[in-house]
């Protein structure tokens, strides 16, 4: 089954904020931090289980975490709902723990 695949004006604008931050580290730095994005996407979409489990929400939605690679300290937090997988949040790791929850609502089956 091929999962259909959207992502929150909230999580676009986190990794616009995101990309645009790394570029102006080093030229180029926010491309490669895109790059590792769509390379996560593209393994979650055909492996939606290997993400980890979010299970402190305790609201029965099966909510996932896939890391970045070690350099970016960023996560890609996604809802898989009946055949549509979700990006809620362009997740920093070192920042508030679950902000991004009240966007939840905005998941539909």
């Amino acid at each position: 089954m091929t999962l259909h695949f959207r992502v929150l004006d909230e999580a676009k604008q986190e990794l616009t904020e995101a990309s645009v931050w790394y570029d102006a580290e080093r030229q180029d730095l926010g491309r490669e931090f895109l790059v590792a994005y769509r390379t996560i996407i593209a393994h979650a979409i055909d492996f939606p289980d290997t993400g980890s489990p979010i299970t402190e929400l305790r609201t029965g939605q099966d909510v996932r975490r896939f890391l970045f690679e070690p350099r970016f300290p960023y996560a890609v937090v996604a809802a898989r709902v009946r055949d549509a997988f979700v990006v809620v949040a362009i997740e920093h790791q070192h920042r508030k723990p679950l902000y991004w929850r009240k966007r939840l609502a905005k998941v539909h089956p």
